[in-house]
Protein backbone atom coordinates (compact mmCIF):
# COMPACT_ATOMS: atom_id res chain seq x y z
CA UNK A 1 0.00 0.00 0.00
CA UNK A 2 1.36 3.73 -0.88
CA UNK A 3 0.70 7.22 -1.15
CA UNK A 4 0.96 8.36 -4.80
CA UNK A 5 -0.35 12.13 -4.21
CA UNK A 6 -2.00 14.63 -1.82
CA UNK A 7 -3.55 17.75 -2.90
CA UNK A 8 -5.26 20.10 -0.73
CA UNK A 9 -8.49 20.19 -2.40
CA UNK A 10 -10.71 22.91 0.09
CA UNK A 11 -10.46 24.00 3.42
CA UNK A 12 -9.50 21.30 5.63
CA UNK A 13 -10.06 18.90 2.93
CA UNK A 14 -7.51 16.55 1.36
CA UNK A 15 -7.62 13.94 -1.49
CA UNK A 16 -5.52 11.23 -0.97
CA UNK A 17 -4.67 9.14 -4.52
CA UNK A 18 -3.62 5.77 -2.97
CA UNK A 19 -2.52 2.58 -4.38
CA UNK A 20 -3.14 -1.18 -2.78
CA UNK A 21 -0.40 -3.36 -4.69
CA UNK A 22 -1.15 -6.30 -6.51
CA UNK A 23 0.41 -8.71 -3.04
CA UNK A 24 -1.63 -7.15 -0.78
CA UNK A 25 -4.77 -7.40 -2.47
CA UNK A 26 -4.31 -10.75 -3.34
CA UNK A 27 -4.18 -11.47 0.07
CA UNK A 28 -7.35 -9.52 0.97
CA UNK A 29 -9.06 -11.60 -1.57
CA UNK A 30 -7.90 -15.07 -0.26
CA UNK A 31 -8.95 -13.92 3.61
CA UNK A 32 -12.71 -12.73 2.14
CA UNK A 33 -12.83 -16.02 0.21
CA UNK A 34 -11.93 -17.96 3.56
CA UNK A 35 -14.70 -15.79 5.28
CA UNK A 36 -17.65 -16.48 2.59
CA UNK A 37 -15.88 -20.33 1.82
CA UNK A 38 -18.24 -21.76 4.17
CA UNK A 39 -21.49 -20.55 2.27
CA UNK A 40 -20.74 -21.66 -0.77
CA UNK A 41 -22.14 -24.96 -2.39
CA UNK A 42 -21.68 -25.85 -6.10
CA UNK A 43 -22.73 -28.63 -8.00
CA UNK A 44 -20.24 -31.60 -7.65
CA UNK A 45 -18.91 -29.89 -4.41
CA UNK A 46 -20.29 -30.25 -1.07
CA UNK A 47 -21.18 -27.15 0.94
CA UNK A 48 -18.22 -25.36 1.94
CA UNK A 49 -15.67 -27.39 0.10
CA UNK A 50 -15.33 -25.43 -3.06
CA UNK A 51 -11.99 -24.10 -4.31
CA UNK A 52 -11.41 -20.52 -5.22
CA UNK A 53 -10.34 -21.10 -8.63
CA UNK A 54 -13.79 -22.88 -9.12
CA UNK A 55 -15.48 -20.23 -7.28
CA UNK A 56 -13.91 -17.58 -9.22
CA UNK A 57 -15.18 -19.61 -12.52
CA UNK A 58 -19.01 -20.22 -11.92
CA UNK A 59 -19.19 -16.39 -10.39
CA UNK A 60 -16.40 -14.81 -12.37
CA UNK A 61 -12.92 -13.28 -12.35
CA UNK A 62 -13.71 -10.10 -9.82
CA UNK A 63 -16.58 -11.10 -7.52
CA UNK A 64 -14.16 -11.17 -4.49
CA UNK A 65 -12.68 -7.42 -4.62
CA UNK A 66 -15.85 -5.78 -2.96
CA UNK A 67 -15.41 -7.77 -0.03
CA UNK A 68 -11.65 -7.59 -0.02
CA UNK A 69 -11.45 -3.41 -0.80
CA UNK A 70 -13.15 -3.77 2.84
CA UNK A 71 -10.73 -5.90 3.88
CA UNK A 72 -7.68 -3.39 3.42
CA UNK A 73 -9.23 -0.34 3.28
CA UNK A 74 -9.30 1.15 6.44
CA UNK A 75 -5.47 0.27 6.69
CA UNK A 76 -4.55 1.74 3.29
CA UNK A 77 -6.45 4.66 4.38
CA UNK A 78 -4.37 5.00 7.79
CA UNK A 79 -0.73 4.17 6.33
CA UNK A 80 -1.43 6.99 3.14
CA UNK A 81 -2.53 9.51 6.28
CA UNK A 82 0.62 8.49 8.20
CA UNK A 83 2.73 8.78 4.76
CA UNK A 84 1.43 12.03 4.21
CA UNK A 85 1.86 13.38 7.97
CA UNK A 86 -1.70 14.34 7.87
CA UNK A 87 -3.82 14.80 11.02
CA UNK A 88 -7.28 12.78 9.87
CA UNK A 89 -10.83 13.38 11.36
CA UNK A 90 -12.99 11.49 8.93
CA UNK A 91 -13.33 10.27 5.85
CA UNK A 92 -15.59 12.53 3.02
CA UNK A 93 -15.34 10.42 -0.34
CA UNK A 94 -14.11 7.65 -1.97
CA UNK A 95 -13.51 6.66 -5.55
CA UNK A 96 -11.82 3.58 -7.36
CA UNK A 97 -10.67 4.20 -10.29
CA UNK A 98 -9.15 1.23 -10.80
CA UNK A 99 -9.65 -2.29 -9.08
CA UNK A 100 -8.26 -6.07 -10.60
CA UNK A 101 -5.53 -8.40 -10.27
CA UNK A 102 -2.75 -5.55 -10.27
CA UNK A 103 -4.66 -3.96 -7.01
CA UNK A 104 -6.67 -0.95 -6.49
CA UNK A 105 -6.13 2.72 -7.21
CA UNK A 106 -8.47 5.39 -5.73
CA UNK A 107 -8.87 8.03 -4.73
CA UNK A 108 -10.27 9.24 -0.89
CA UNK A 109 -11.38 12.81 0.45
CA UNK A 110 -10.61 12.94 3.82
CA UNK A 111 -10.98 16.09 6.74
CA UNK A 112 -7.90 16.99 8.94
CA UNK A 113 -8.22 19.02 11.61
CA UNK A 114 -7.75 23.06 11.11
CA UNK A 115 -4.95 24.76 11.43
CA UNK A 116 -5.75 27.24 14.57
CA UNK A 117 -3.33 30.28 15.28
CA UNK A 118 -3.87 32.04 18.18
CA UNK A 119 -2.37 35.53 18.77
CA UNK A 120 -2.41 37.83 21.53
CA UNK A 121 -4.02 35.43 23.75
CA UNK A 122 -2.08 36.26 26.93
CA UNK A 123 -3.52 40.19 26.53
CA UNK A 124 -6.83 39.27 27.06
CA UNK A 125 -8.73 39.81 30.27
CA UNK A 126 -11.95 38.34 32.25
CA UNK A 127 -13.79 40.24 34.64
CA UNK A 128 -15.67 38.26 37.11
CA UNK A 129 -18.96 39.42 38.37
CA UNK A 130 -19.30 39.13 41.79
CA UNK A 131 -22.42 37.11 42.70
CA UNK A 132 -24.89 37.76 45.33
CA UNK A 133 -28.26 35.74 46.58
CA UNK A 134 -30.71 37.71 48.78
CA UNK A 135 -32.56 35.78 51.57
CA UNK A 136 -35.78 35.68 49.31
CA UNK A 137 -33.60 33.61 46.91
CA UNK A 138 -32.13 31.30 48.87
CA UNK A 139 -35.25 30.36 50.81
CA UNK A 140 -37.19 30.42 47.49
CA UNK A 141 -34.53 27.87 46.24
CA UNK A 142 -34.90 25.45 49.48
CA UNK A 143 -38.27 25.42 49.20
CA UNK A 144 -38.13 24.26 45.18
CA UNK A 145 -35.55 21.40 46.68
CA UNK A 146 -37.79 20.15 49.24
CA UNK A 147 -40.54 19.96 46.51
CA UNK A 148 -38.78 18.04 44.03
CA UNK A 149 -36.75 15.87 46.59
CA UNK A 150 -40.32 15.09 48.44
CA UNK A 151 -41.81 11.65 49.05
CA UNK A 152 -44.89 10.48 49.90
CA UNK A 153 -45.92 8.60 52.66
CA UNK A 154 -49.27 7.26 53.44
CA UNK A 155 -51.88 8.74 55.82
CA UNK A 156 -54.91 7.01 56.79
CA UNK A 157 -55.25 7.92 60.34
CA UNK A 158 -56.82 11.91 59.93
CA UNK A 159 -59.12 13.56 56.95
CA UNK A 160 -57.66 14.91 53.65
CA UNK A 161 -56.45 18.49 54.10
CA UNK A 162 -55.49 20.97 51.44
CA UNK A 163 -52.18 20.38 50.06
CA UNK A 164 -52.29 16.30 50.47
CA UNK A 165 -52.63 14.19 47.42
CA UNK A 166 -55.38 11.61 47.32
CA UNK A 167 -57.03 8.42 45.39
CA UNK A 168 -59.96 8.15 45.05
CA UNK A 169 -61.89 5.42 43.23
CA UNK A 170 -65.54 6.25 42.32
CA UNK A 171 -68.90 5.02 40.81
CA UNK A 172 -71.49 7.66 39.46
CA UNK A 173 -75.66 6.17 39.76
CA UNK A 174 -78.55 7.02 38.53
CA UNK A 175 -81.85 6.06 40.56
CA UNK A 176 -79.93 3.54 42.18
CA UNK A 177 -78.51 2.15 38.82
CA UNK A 178 -74.60 2.20 38.09
CA UNK A 179 -74.52 4.07 34.63
CA UNK A 180 -72.19 3.34 32.04
CA UNK A 181 -68.69 5.04 32.65
CA UNK A 182 -69.20 6.20 35.89
CA UNK A 183 -66.61 4.55 37.45
CA UNK A 184 -63.04 5.25 37.81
Amino acid sequence: MSLKSSNNVETNVYALEIEIDAATFEAAQNKAFNKQKGKIQLPGFRKGKVTRKMAENFFGKGWLYEDALDLCFGEAVEDAVKEAGLDMVGTKSADVKEIGENGVTMTVEIFVKPDVEITEYKELKATKKKVEATDEEVAQRIEELKERNARLVSIEDRAVVDGDITVIDFEGFVDGVAFDGGKG
